[in-house]
C-alpha cells in the first residue's frame, strides 16, 4: 500500500510543480533549480517505492479512491515490477534532462512537469479510464513544447503529431466504451476486476483494433510512424529526449498491460498482424536509417527498429520474451536518451545537425568519443551492455514463436550495426568540415552521461538488476508482465 500512496504523492508533486514553475514571478534560472529539486525528490521517492515494494515481491495491492459510484469508476493505482521500473525511469530521465541540458524557459519546465505527471499516471494506472486520462493529458504539454521550443516548421510538425496521436486516442476511447458496456461488474474499467476474455470475440477484435491503433501510433509501428522523424528533428533537444526515451514506451507498455491480458482470443487470432507490421517496420526503419544524413532522424528510425523488435516479441507467450520486453524498455530508454544528449552537444558545437558537418570529435575530446562508443555498442547489442541482455531475451522469445520471424528481425539487428557504426565513424572519426576546436562538455553534461553509461554497463553485466524485479511481475499477481 505504501508504494501506491508514494506514487500518488509523486504524481501530485509533479502536477503542483508544473503550476508553481509556470508562475510569472519565477525566473527561468529559479524554475530550473526548483525543477531539479522536485525531480530529485521524485527520483528518490520512486526508488523508495521500488525498494519498499521489493519486500512484497514487487506486487502491491491497489490504492482506490472512489470517483463516480454511479458509473463504477475510481482513481485506482496498481503497481508491479514493470510499473515501478517505468516510474523510476521517468523520474530519473526527467532529472537527467533538466540537469544536463542548457537553461530553458520556465514555461518549458512547467510543461515538462505536467508531462511527467501524465506519464506517471499512465505507468501506474489500475483503471482503464485513468490510463486514458493520463494518455490524453500527455499530448497537451508535448504540443506546446514543440510549438514554443522547436525549430523551423515546428507548427506543421506539432499539428501533425497532435492530429495523429489524437486520432489514436479517439479509437482508444471507443474501445473503452465497448468494455464499459459489456462488463457487468461494479467497476467496469478496473484492471483488477476485469476478467480476461470477458468480451465476445467480435468485441475483443474491436477493442484490439481501438487500443492497437493508439499504441501503434505512439510507439510508433509501421505504417503509423509518419510523425516521428520530423518530431525528433524539429523539437528542442530536451523535448526530443523525453519523446524518444519515455513517450515512445507508452505504446509498448499499453500492449503489455492491457491487450495481452484482456483480449487474449483476439490477440491469438490476429496477433500475427502485429508481428507482420513489426517485422516490416524493423526492415523499413533500418533501410531508412542507412540513408539519413541528419543525426536525429537516424536515431528516430533506429528507435523505430528497436521498438519494432519489442513489438514482434509481444505475441510470444514465453517468459523470456516478456522479460526481454521489460528489459528493452529500460535499456532502449537509456541508450536513446544518451544518444540524443550527445547529438545536442554536437549540434551546438558544429552549429549543424547533419552528420557530414560532424567529425574528429574522438580526437578533440576522447572522453566524449568513449561515451559515444559505449552508447553505439549498447545500441548494437554488444555483450556487456544492457542492449545485449535485452536483445538476447527478445530473440530467444521470438524464436519460440517463429524461427522465421526471429531471422527477419535478426536481419534488422545486422542493419542496425551497419548504420550505428556509420554514425560513429561520421561523428567521431571523420575529419568533417566543422570546427577543429575542443568539443566542450560541461560538468553537468559529463555527470549525466557518465551516470547513463554506468547504468547501461551495470545492467549489461548483471541483468538481474532489472529481470529480478520483473520476475515477480511475470510469475506473481501483477497485471500483464
Amino acid at each position: 500500500m505504501i508504494p501506491g500512496l508514494l506514487l500518488m504523492g509523486l504524481i501530485l508533486g509533479a502536477g503542483l510543480g508544473s503550476l508553481f514553475l509556470g508562475s510569472a514571478r519565477v525566473s527561468d534560472s529559479t524554475a530550473k533549480a526548483m525543477a531539479v529539486l522536485i525531480q530529485i525528490v521524485l527520483t528518490i521517492g520512486s526508488a523508495a517505492a521500488l525498494i519498499l515494494a521489493a519486500g512484497a515481491q514487487v506486487v502491491v495491492d491497489p490504492v482506490i479512491l472512489p470517483w463516480s459510484s454511479a458509473l463504477g469508476i475510481a482513481f485506482e493505482f496498481k503497481v508491479d515490477g514493470l510499473s515501478l521500473l517505468m516510474v523510476l525511469l521517468t523520474a530519473g530521465i526527467t532529472l537527467g534532462t533538466i540537469l544536463g541540458t542548457r537553461l530553458q524557459t520556465r514555461r518549458f519546465y512547467a510543461l515538462l512537469m505536467l508531462l511527467e505527471a501524465a506519464l506517471l499516471i499512465v505507468f501506474s494506472a489500475g483503471d482503464l479510464l485513468l490510463f486514458y486520462i493520463g494518455w490524453e493529458l500527455s499530448m497537451i504539454p508535448i504540443l506546446f513544447m514543440i510549438l514554443t521550443e522547436g525549430g523551423p516548421n515546428r507548427r506543421s510538425v506539432a499539428l501533425r503529431t497532435f492530429i495523429m496521436t489524437l486520432t489514436g486516442s479517439v479509437f482508444m476511447l471507443l474501445a473503452l466504451l465497448l468494455i464499459w458496456l459489456y462488463n457487468p461488474v461494479p467497476s467496469p474499467l478496473s484492471m483488477t476486476t476485469l476478467v480476461p476474455g470477458l468480451l465476445p470475440f467480435g468485441m475483443q477484435v474491436l477493442v484490439l483494433a481501438g487500443f492497437g491503433i493508439a499504441f501503434a501510433i505512439k510507439t510508433p509501428l509501421f505504417p503509423f510512424h509518419g510523425w516521428q522523424a520530423d518530431t525528433y528533428q524539429t523539437a528542442s533537444a530536451p523535448t526530443a529526449m523525453i519523446v524518444a526515451s519515455l513517450m515512445s514506451k507508452m505504446g509498448i507498455y499499453g500492449f503489455v498491460r492491457i491487450l495481452s491480458h484482456f483480449v487474449p482470443d483476439a490477440l491469438a487470432a490476429y496477433g500475427w498482424l502485429i508481428v507482420l507490421l513489426a517485422v516490416i517496420g524493423v526492415i523499413y526503419a533500418g533501410a531508412m536509417a542507412l540513408v539519413q544524413t541528419n543525426g536525429r532522424r537516424l536515431i528516430a528510425y533506429s528507435s523505430m527498429a528497436h521498438l519494432g523488435i519489442v513489438a514482434a516479441a509481444l505475441i510470444s507467450p514465453s517468459a523470456e520474451a516478456q522479460m526481454g520486453v521489460g528489459l528493452q524498455l529500460v535499456s532502449h530508454a537509456l541508450v536513446v536518451f544518451g544518444l540524443i544528449f550527445v547529438l545536442d552537444i554536437l549540434e551546438r558545437h558544429f552549429q549543424s545537425g547533419f552528420l557530414t558537418d560532424f567529425g574528429g570529435v574522438s580526437a578533440l575530446n576522447p572522453f566524449l568519443g568513449s561515451i559515444v562508443l559505449i552508447l553505439v555498442l549498447a545500441s548494437i547489442g554488444l555483450p556487456g551492455t544492457s542492449g545485449f541482455a535485452a536483445e538476447f531475451l527478445l530473440l530467444l522469445g521470438i524464436a519460440q514463436y517463429s524461427v522465421v520471424v526471429c531471422a527477419l528481425v535478426g536481419t534488422g539487428l545486422i542493419i542496425g550495426a551497419w548504420y550505428m557504426l556509420r554514425f560513429y565513424r561520421a561523428s567521431m572519426l571523420n575529419p568533417g568540415s566543422g570546427s577543429s576546436s575542443f568539443v566542450l562538455v560541461r560538468f553537468s553534461e559529463s555527470a549525466v552521461l557518465l551516470t547513463t553509461v554506468f547504468i547501461i554497463i551495470a545492467i549489461g553485466v548483471y541483468p538481474r538488476l532489472v529481470t529480478g524485479i520483473l520476475h515477480w511481475s511475470i510469475l506473481g499477481k501483477g497485471v500483464g508482465l
